[in-house]
């Protein structure tokens, strides 16, 4: 069990790293997005730039806002249900319920992040976040070294995991994110059972990966 508890706290420290680009600090409703009144932001506007500001207008408030609220509000979600798993894993608690549940927020939230794709505003394209939390194909040896290294697990399971994250995701770059959710939760495309999971089938699973997104 102890390998398999380590890999759901790296799970969780995607989680964790994901949550930066998805939710606010504070955990409060996001405000209304509000443009400029049409005109306000340069001294002439001819009518075909009143048009566009207008459609941008409904663009955002119809598919990007309501797109990046429903990615925020799995992203807590995911998050719930995963520290719930990894809890329960370390009590020896573990049950399928958790494991799905799990699974369908995590499938909830990659639903959202795919669909912001087709925009990708503000921080998730000027930070590069989706190269930070969508890089693919997983690197099986990182996330191998990240398991066995004891700084970095100690890091994980420390008083302030968020932070920790932040200030050395360097060290475990590539492994963040969705596709090392993926690798702790799925096989083949299926859900894990509790019994796979207490097998310990990490180094099986490192050599033999076959994700929902293939």
């Amino acid at each position: 069990m102890k390998k398999f508890q380590q890999l759901v706290m790296a799970f969780l420290v995607g989680v964790v790293s994901f949550g930066f680009t998805a939710c606010s600090d504070d955990n409060s409703e996001p405000q209304d997005f509000q443009l400029p009144e049409v005109g306000q932001a340069t001294v002439s506007v001819n009518s075909s730039d009143k048009a566009m500001q207008k459609v941008a207008k409904v663009y955002v408030d119809q598919v990007v806002y309501p797109t990046y609220k429903a990615l925020a509000a799995n992203a807590r979600t995911l998050y719930t249900t995963t520290a719930a798993l990894y809890s329960a894993a370390e009590a020896g608690t573990m049950t399928q319920a958790q494991i799905d549940a799990a699974c369908e927020a995590f499938k909830d939230t990659r639903r959202e992040w795919e669909r912001s794709e087709a925009f990708l505003y503000g921080s998730a394209s000027d930070n590069e976040l989706d190269p930070h939390i969508d890089s693919w194909p997983l690197d099986h040896d990182e996330l191998g070294n990240v398991l066995k290294s004891p700084t970095l697990v100690a890091g994980f399971k420390g008083s302030d995991p968020a932070k920790f994250v932040s200030d050395n995701n360097s060290k475990f770059q590539s492994v963040l994110g969705f596709h090392g959710m993926e690798f702790v939760l799925f096989r083949d495309g299926k859900n894990r059972t509790v019994d796979a999971l207490k097998a310990n089938e990490t180094e099986e699973g490192m050599t033999s990966v076959k994700g929902i997104d293939e």
